[in-house]
């Protein structure tokens, strides 16, 4: 029997410079770990990060990935060794710092900065590919164990007053239920909204959400106070949600929707009914540079005009095919704005066509035609 391949003792700076040498091997890094919005990495002085990932490491940082760019590796998974270490090593990473004060939102708040020796398998995307987030980090360390775990305190940066190291119990209530459609079935991975009730003169009124399972049921966490319930409050109907933006009971408005009094420690509970979906429409587009040439991979996206600018239908832009073609999804008798662009490399420059608004009702050239005619500044808003 062959012997198991040993580890290549590397830094990450050897790993940056030539990522070749190491891909598809067992390496053995010490690093120091950088977490946070959008990022779960590992960095050792000014070198390119190396992207971190194990089993439940998406926790730590939100990702999104482009399908074109994600590196295609037919390799066997690596087995993770949760030993006492590694159960060191997450809860260091997991430990955080807490506001004393509810309206204090705090995201990179770690109570640690978290230093180990890491070994797994190094895996380089190649050219124009990458892992993690917008797959911009060439390379990964896919873990297979830790040791040597350093844990720096960094209470000593926070104010006292302001954050504490353990967590504070605000008064809160709950406001929860199920959300079913006409037929009373249930609606799981919805986003149920709890909206502040009380005019405060804000524009947007304070607001908690709660995510349906699937059956149906959401929990909402709240601050004492008095609320409405709905759904596609914020969001524009999708064709994962596609109704109107809808109160509880059954309303169009909140002025018109039923108000909860919460109190501290109370529970209320209701079934959230909606009416009949929206009738779907499609809307092909196709883009082409000023020569008439197709371009592949554009950004096309519906902007729902009752809802206000920048509100993606889907809340995610689509891409053009081959041919410069993509049919984008909305709704009969609700007007839209339709937006195509692209960003060019090597310095990202913009380019645009302008956008074309989709009255409720109104007929358009099928597919809907756009030129990237302008660019840099012309394409600002």
């Amino acid at each position: 029997m062959q012997a198991q391949q040993q580890p290549l003792t590397a830094t990450v700076c050897e790993i940056e410079r030539r990522p070749q040498d190491f891909d598809g091997r067992m390496v053995r890094v010490r690093a120091r770990v950088i977490e946070g919005f959008e990022v779960f990495a590992i960095r050792d002085g000014g070198c390119a990060d190396i992207w971190l990932d194990y089993p439940g490491a998406s926790g730590f940082g939100a990702m999104v990935s482009s399908g074109a760019k994600t590196p295609e590796l037919n390799r066997p998974e690596i087995a993770l060794k949760r030993d006492a270490a590694f159960d060191r090593f997450v809860a260091s990473l997991e430990a955080e710092m807490y506001p004393r004060n509810r309206e204090t939102i705090c995201q990179g708040c770690f109570r640690y900065e978290v230093t180990a020796t890491m070994t797994g398998r190094l895996d380089y995307g190649g050219k124009g590919r990458g892992f993690g987030h917008l797959n911009s980090y060439p390379t990964r360390l896919l873990l297979q164990s830790v040791a040597d775990v350093s844990a720096k305190d960094l209470v000593d940066r926070y104010d006292p007053k302001e954050f504490s190291t353990t967590k504070i119990r605000f008064p809160k209530g709950v406001i929860g239920g199920r959300l079913i459609d006409v037929s009373e079935m249930p609606m799981p991975e919805q986003v149920v909204y709890a909206i502040d009730a009380v005019p405060d003169g804000r524009a947007v009124p304070p607001s908690f959400f709660g995510i349906t399972d699937d059956k149906g049921q959401f929990t909402i966490s709240v601050p004492p106070g008095s609320y409405v319930v709905g759904i596609n409050v914020r969001s524009s109907p999708s064709p994962k949600l596609p109704y109107t933006r809808t109160f509880f009971p059954h309303v169009s408005t909140q002025a018109a929707a039923q108000k909860f009094e919460i109190r501290d420690h109370q529970q209320e509970a209701l079934e959230f009914r909606l009416a009949g979906p929206l009738v779907r429409r499609e809307v092909p587009v196709s883009v082409v540079w000023p020569d008439g040439r197709p371009v592949p991979d554009a950004n096309v996206w519906l902007e729902d005009v009752d809802y206000g600018s920048y509100n993606v239908v889907g809340e995610s832009v689509s891409h053009t095919d081959a041919n410069g073609r993509f049919t984008l999804v909305g709704f009969e008798n609700r007007p839209y704005v339709i937006h195509a662009n692209i960003y060019v490399k090597p310095n990202f420059v913009r380019h645009c066509a302008p956008t074309v608004r989709l009255d409720a009702g109104a007929s358009r050239p099928s597919p809907i035609p756009f030129t990237l005619s302008m660019t840099g500044d012309g394409c600002r808003r």
